[in-house]
């Protein structure tokens, strides 16, 4: 199982805006998530970003995070998630044979909701997520620094991918620096790229061997 989080201005269905589009097809010159689970045993769940109620006006910022505007804590959902689809499909339901990821605001949401779960996630993989954003239920917003959270990852396997010309790749480079130092478990890829899902197809496959380690009869 692997949970893939989108990012701005997507949602479950696809982009809105053509935005590092990654889904099926040509895009992302073919790896993609569609070419991936066609010649893998996995299956991939896209939940919804979408955080608004249904009388408020349509926000392309997914997961209430900077700027806070809703009383909603998006990775509260995720147990139930998991509950739902593990209760629905056909899958082994523990955490040895279940990843996630996510590109962007996505890949910001990969590594928070891998460090709030480490006991229901294995692997958590990154695409161009910024480090760091405002964060928690409105009236009450926080900042959230992914690199000062290094000691709730015990356990598990830790990858970003960025591209060598994403406009954020200088936090990346500052996470890089200091969790290389203090986690044995994070290691990081860099791609002729922008700010997109670089390196698709090595980033799950990096995620299923993280599984297939844990679990080597299955």
């Amino acid at each position: 199982m692997i949970y893939f989080y989108h990012g701005w201005s997507q949602r479950y269905f696809g982009s809105s805006n053509n935005y590092a589009d990654f889904d099926k097809g040509d895009e992302n010159k073919g790896d993609n998530i569609a070419n991936f689970v066609s010649t893998h045993d996995v299956i991939v769940v896209k939940p919804d970003g979408y955080n608004r109620s249904p009388d408020e006006k349509y926000y392309v910022r997914p997961y209430n995070v900077g700027p806070v505007e809703t009383y909603r804590q998006f990775p509260l959902y995720f147990p139930e998630l998991v509950e739902f689809i593990d209760t629905h499909y056909n899958t082994i339901a523990d955490r040895e044979h279940r990843a996630i990821s996510g590109l962007s605001m996505g890949g910001f949401m990969t590594f928070w909701i891998g460090g709030k779960y480490p006991h229901l996630l294995s692997a958590a993989g990154n695409f161009c997520g910024s480090p760091e954003f405002v964060v928690g239920p409105k009236d009450f917003p926080a900042e959230l620094r992914h690199i000062d959270m290094h000691k709730n990852y015990a356990g598990m396997s830790l990858r970003l991918h960025y591209g060598d010309k994403d406009f954020i790749r200088g936090y990346h480079q500052d996470m890089n620096r200091v969790w290389s130092q203090v986690m044995d478990n994070y290691d990081w890829r860099i791609y002729d790229a922008e700010h997109s899902s670089c390196g698709l197809g090595d980033m799950f496959g990096f995620l299923l061997k993280t599984l297939r380690i844990h679990c080597p009869g299955r």
